[in-house]
């Protein structure tokens, strides 16, 4: 992927607040395919920054390959914050690591409040 992962960019400050949404929603798009469309079962137990991989226009592909390498693991964030989107963010994942799984999102909710949360954003 032209950009690499996006363990490699969270601390260089390439990416605003509007490129970081888009990466958490194509991220969860992506997680919503592999736990909820995908016709063959697919667990996936490693989910980190080092295993979202960016296209040319940073587009976010979910992977875990065996071809990301693990560098520099205490990824901090660099550049100006929007505090706002970090909440929502947040807030989403922190429903995601609910004790109780049945009170957790799907994949396809996840992507449904970003969507809903990012249009309230704008």
């Amino acid at each position: 992927m032209e950009h690499g992962s996006l363990a490699d960019h969270l601390s260089s400050g390439a990416l605003d607040w509007e490129k970081r949404f888009e990466i958490a929603l194509g991220a969860a798009n992506g997680l919503a395919y592999l736990h909820e469309e995908c016709l063959e079962w697919i667990l996936h137990c490693d989910i980190k920054s080092q295993n979202i991989l960016l296209d040319a226009n940073y587009r976010p592909k979910v992977a875990d390959l065996g071809l990301s390498k693990i560098l520099n693991r205490d990824p901090m964030m660099a550049g100006k914050y929007d505090m706002a989107k970090m909440g929502v963010l947040i807030n989403v994942a922190l429903q995601c690591v609910e004790e109780d799984k049945d009170a957790r999102p799907t994949m396809s909710q996840v992507v449904e409040m970003l969507l809903c949360r990012k249009d309230e954003l704008a």
